[in-house]
């Protein structure tokens, strides 16, 4: 059985009100013309300055088994596989911008923060999540679900994204659009109940 710690609940709405904030913050283009999330500056400059979290990207070997990316709570730090960083296929460079969407999503909801011993660990094989009885919680308490709904937020700003949708630009145009892979286009599509 899948496991997880329970985090403060968030609704979705209340994630895409702060993903808005760090938007207008860091991009205000990304809310005006559909066009790519900046990721790396949200984990690489925005994260470190307002949260005092470090991040960066290491090997494989510096990570947990079958793991792509970390946030440790106790030592304040978030990590992605530096192998994603460096990746040249398309569909990896732009796994490596979910995955440091994910990321960041615990650490700007403060999820460390919450939970004194908080790691969490994103596998690498796409699907693969390690949580503690997740079963027993409601989506909006389990914090893979709040960290996965900032990643859609962040690299598909609703702003933008319905302006798209009333356009009917199809799953493979929005995954070109915003740079992610289109089983992420999906996802997201799904969270709106449009696909």
């Amino acid at each position: 059985m899948a496991k997880t710690f329970r985090v403060r609940p968030l609704s979705r709405a209340q994630i895409r009100r702060l993903v808005l904030e760090i938007l207008a913050d860091i991009q205000p283009g990304a809310l005006q013309k559909p066009q790519p999330s900046d990721v790396e500056r949200l984990f690489d400059v925005y994260i470190p300055r307002n949260f005092r979290i470090q991040t960066g990207y290491v090997g494989y070997d510096e990570i947990p088994a079958e793991a792509v990316g970390v946030t440790k709570a106790i030592e304040r730090k978030s990590y992605v596989a530096r192998e994603l960083l460096e990746a040249e296929k398309w569909h990896e460079q732009r796994f490596f911008r979910s995955t440091v969407a994910h990321e960041s999503g615990h650490c700007c909801l403060r999820h460390p923060f919450q939970i004194e011993h908080f790691v969490s660990v994103l596998g690498r094989k796409e699907s693969l999540l390690f949580r503690v009885e997740e079963t027993r919680l409601r989506p909006f308490e389990n914090p893979e679900w709040q960290a996965w709904a900032f990643a859609q937020e962040f690299l598909m700003p609703f702003p933008t994204l319905t302006i798209l949708l009333q356009q009917e630009v199809n799953v493979y145009e929005l995954a070109d659009i915003y740079e992610v892979n289109p089983a992420f286009v999906r996802s997201r599509l799904r969270s709106l109940k449009k696909f």
